[in-house]
């Protein structure tokens, strides 16, 4: 298993390097951030919704 997660990363990082590698990259890390706390990230995006919808 864990040589095939690794030929997808290999696949994925040789089809990114151009000028949108970095982006990807950004994409992937925030993807991975807000599955791990998707509960969580639910919360803070509904409390930053009222707090917009407070100010405005």
């Amino acid at each position: 298993m864990e040589l095939s997660v690794l030929g997808e990363h290999l696949h994925a990082c040789r089809s990114l390097c151009g000028r949108l590698f970095t982006l990807g990259c950004a994409v992937e890390a925030a993807r991975a951030f807000v599955a791990a706390r998707f509960v969580t990230s639910l919360v803070a995006v509904a409390l930053l919704l009222g707090l917009g919808l407070q100010v405005w």
